[in-house]
């Protein structure tokens, strides 16, 4: 991916894929791959899906400001970003208990935070924004409270949003529709308009490239 686009990437690096060690090994080959930022949560290894109802469990929080100092001493590069995402509010805290970590997660060298919620309204990021007083970068990923726009989000201080499983759930989408189309009909001929095209395929793949542009 990092290879494909000139836009910075972020890479959601789960636990850190284990203990101390493991987050610091994950920072040292994500950084050398090129990778922007590196985004890490604060969840037993190894972590249950954020939108599992139940069985979620936080690391302790001093543990996890140990892996982030791990991480943060391993990078090599000053602009690469270490972000600390708690699961505070998914695991039933509230946001004393949200704030209280990502202090902490700053203090041992987080350059930003990202406050999961899977809320259907905004009012515990909300809640959260306007306590923590700008110490920080914060990120969110609304993918429960949806109709929370990006400029709402800049409006309370946020520094980014995350849209972070749409693309997959739309190709999933589509391609179940396409073969439903494709089977109930016994051809093709109604979906291509729907679909990309044979050349649009090519040029994304670098064909041009190599074979030249009228090939």
């Amino acid at each position: 991916m990092q290879q494909a686009v000139s836009l910075p990437v972020v890479a959601d690096c789960d636990t850190g894929f284990g203990g101390i060690l493991n987050a610091a090994f994950t920072m040292m080959r994500y950084e050398s791959a090129g990778i922007a930022a590196v985004c890490i949560e604060d969840k037993v290894f190894p972590k249950r899906n954020s939108f599992v109802s139940s069985g979620h469990e936080l690391l302790d929080a001093d543990e996890f400001g140990q892996k982030l100092t791990a991480a943060k001493s391993a990078s090599s590069y000053e602009d690469t970003v270490l972000i600390a995402r708690t699961e505070a509010f998914v695991c039933g805290f509230g946001v004393h208990e949200a704030l209280r970590r990502c202090h902490l997660y700053v203090d041992a060298g987080a350059d930003a935070v990202l406050v999961h919620s899977k809320a259907a309204e905004s009012a515990e990021v909300i809640s959260f924004m306007r306590e923590w007083h700008h110490r920080a970068p914060v990120v969110l990923v609304p993918t429960t409270y949806l109709s929370f726009s990006a400029t709402e989000a800049q409006e309370a201080g946020v520094a980014m949003v995350i849209y972070a499983n749409h693309g997959i759930r739309a190709m999933v989408k589509a391609v179940r529709d396409i073969w439903a189309a494709v089977l109930a009909d016994g051809t093709s001929a109604r979906v291509e308009r729907n679909i990309a095209s044979v050349r649009d395929i090519l040029d994304i793949s670098g064909m041009r490239q190599w074979l030249g542009p009228d090939r």
